[in-house]
């Protein structure tokens, strides 16, 4: 993103990925009802979806990448990259492809070195238009997004706008992800320093299905995973 270009209002028929390399910036969402401005810092990764309209301003000598890419590049490199029925990659398509609100994710990465090095990657291939390129790219952009999902899972922001309560559901299911082999309800409700009975209501109004829902599902999964190998 050039540096110390005035904000201005704009809006995109891609989705824009920003990182933020080094220093901090700020962007603004315009949302039906009201305006969200974030704070991105060093580290972090912002996924905005099309028509979203939206204005980014670098805070001094900051450095941030700014990536556009093609709804079907997306879906390719996200959607079909990433294991199939995986909760959390679920949440964030339900997130992303919805025209309801002022919709965007944020990844707080902080100084992870495989994010980093995956934007690097891409870049390389970018700039230099080797053979194979943009096949080369594809599979580098849903590396990148596995990474996010594996390494950052709990460390995730969605807009105001979708759910003030809801923000906490990508951590929910980051945790069973990762501890879907004896994790239960009652230690995850612990964990989150909610009830059995709270922790299970707010997340079935926000997902539309129930925490053992998911937990069996994810259960599942990672079993035929196993008989697979």
């Amino acid at each position: 993103h050039p540096r110390y270009l005035a904000r201005f209002d704009h809006s995109h028929t891609f989705f824009e990925i920003s990182y933020v390399v080094s220093g901090s910036c700020h962007q603004t969402i315009h949302g039906a009802g009201a305006d969200e401005t974030l704070h991105l810092k060093t580290g972090d990764v912002f996924i905005l979806p099309p028509s979203i309209s939206h204005n980014i301003q670098t805070v001094g000598d900051s450095l941030v990448i700014n990536t556009l890419m093609r709804r079907s590049t997306f879906d390719r490199a996200f959607l079909q990259r990433i294991p199939e029925n995986n909760a959390l990659s679920n949440f964030f398509t339900d997130i992303l492809y919805a025209n309801t609100y002022a919709n965007f994710l944020v990844f707080r990465t902080g100084d992870n070195p495989l994010i980093r090095s995956s934007v690097y990657d891409i870049l390389y291939e970018y700039y230099h238009e080797k053979t194979y390129a943009s096949d080369i790219l594809t599979q580098l952009l849903g590396l990148l997004f596995l990474y996010l999902l594996r390494e950052c899972g709990d460390q995730i922001e969605v807009s105001d706008s979708y759910h003030k309560e809801a923000q906490f559901v990508p951590a929910i299911i980051h945790y069973l992800e990762k501890n879907y082999a004896a994790a239960s309800i009652q230690e995850a409700a612990a964990h989150f320093g909610y009830t059995h009975s709270h922790l299970c209501r707010l997340y079935k109004k926000h997902t539309g299905i129930t925490l053992r829902e998911t937990l069996t599902a994810i259960q599942m999964r990672h079993a035929a995973d196993f008989l697979l190998k």
